[in-house]
């Protein structure tokens, strides 16, 4: 469920047969689980406050699989922001590459931003976090300067001062707008981008 918890299943093994229960999903966590033979692996996962998500615990070369519910307190909305965006009609310079998610935020109300998968410059897969030694900067031809390449940043509103999304971001908005996403890149050497993130943002639920 949402609201985290515990669990525990059985690893069936020969004897003397080592093995170790461990996971790469930073929201479960092992509390005991090893052994030379037949043992018991017990888990805890955190309060999910984001989408459903899915993660695994491996041991003695098996795969244990847990799946969580989202946070039925907020409303989560997926989109895809992509890496060299079409032009639009009337449209020049950086805010060329600005994509409306159509997604409208409030002030006030808290909003979790994510971002999964990877996108290309010249065939180099990145992902939301962007290429960890190049930097783009220009303050009036890339989205953000200073930021890594192909990093996604983001904004509130046509005017709203862009931020750094990442693979990840929380914050408060402090003006009512539509979110926009762009990747960080000189909006005139698009050229060898391609591909897309798939980016989710969740904000409370009102009624």
């Amino acid at each position: 469920a949402a609201a985290g918890g515990s669990g525990a299943f059985t690893v069936t093994t020969g004897t003397a047969c080592a093995w170790t229960a461990a996971t790469t999903d930073s929201w479960i966590h092992v509390t005991s689980g090893s052994g030379p033979s037949s043992g018991a692996v017990s888990y805890a996962v955190d309060v999910n406050t984001g989408p459903t998500r899915t993660g695994a615990i491996t041991a003695g070369g098996q795969t244990f699989t847990i799946s969580q519910s989202a946070d039925t307190s907020q409303v989560c909305d997926p989109f895809a922001v992509l890496a060299r965006p079409p032009i639009p009609p009337g449209v020049g310079g950086v805010e060329t590459l600005w994509q409306t998610s159509g997604i409208a935020v409030a002030v006030g109300q808290p909003v979790t931003i994510t971002a999964a998968g990877t996108w290309s410059d010249a065939g180099v897969s990145l992902t939301a976090a962007g290429h960890p030694t190049i930097r783009v900067v220009s303050p009036t031809n890339s989205p953000m300067s200073g930021q890594p390449l192909l990093a996604l940043v983001g904004r509130v509103g046509l005017t709203g001062t862009p931020f750094l999304v990442g693979p990840s971001r929380s914050f408060t908005p402090t003006s009512n707008g539509v979110l926009y996403f762009a990747p960080q890149d000189y909006w005139h050497s698009t050229e060898n981008n391609a591909g897309s993130l798939n980016v989710t943002v969740c904000r409370c639920r009102t009624e």
